[in-house]
């Protein structure tokens, strides 16, 4: 099953679905959220909200509690935290605690693999420490500030984290192709 659609300058040239698909299938589109959330931490950056060069005991404090207050947000999005992928655990996952509760639980029980910028290691960990930093520093939830900085600007009325208090801020996005076309185009327009 998939939806091909190319635009060109913004005007949708061709589309086709398979399997059943159409511009309006609406799907969790996995580690295609990663660039959307990128997307919201970037437009903290730009109205000075928060810096790339923040550490995260800035704002977490139970991070330099536990010996990791000096990752710093790029890293965190950039997978170069020093944390495994996704934990053991599952906290960036578990749907039934909230962003605050998994972040949390991060910064007490998963150990850093290496030194911040010392190596990378894909996955949702750090994105999630990163996504709870953006709600800290905004005074915002996550869903609301995905909501106000991406979703509202570009049009897109069929994507969102879903009914979760822990929304997975590197996979946790639904949408549908239609929408995803807004998010690529505004990218391609250079916001």
């Amino acid at each position: 099953k998939c939806f091909v659609m190319i635009d060109v300058n913004g005007q949708t040239v061709y589309s086709r679905g398979f399997g059943g698909y159409t511009a309006d299938t609406r799907q969790l589109i996995a580690s295609c959220s990663k660039w959307m959330s990128a997307g919201v931490l970037m437009s903290l950056v730009d109205d000075g909200t928060l810096r790339l060069t923040d550490t995260v005991g800035k704002y977490l404090p139970v991070f330099t509690a536990y010996g990791k207050g000096d990752i710093t947000i790029a890293q965190l999005f950039s997978h170069t935290s020093g944390f495994t992928g996704n934990s053991p655990q599952g906290y960036e996952t578990n749907q039934s605690l909230t962003l605050a509760q998994a972040v949390d639980s991060i910064a007490k029980n998963v150990p850093l693999l290496y030194a911040p910028g010392a190596g990378f290691y894909y996955g949702g960990v750090s994105m999630q420490v990163g996504g709870s930093v953006c709600e800290v520093a905004s005074g915002k939830s996550w869903k609301e500030l995905f909501a106000e900085r991406i979703a509202a600007p570009c049009g897109m009325t069929s994507t969102d984290f879903g009914p979760t208090p822990n929304p997975i801020i590197a996979g946790g996005l639904r949408s549908t192709p239609s929408d995803y076309m807004k998010f690529l185009n505004m990218i391609m327009t250079r916001g």
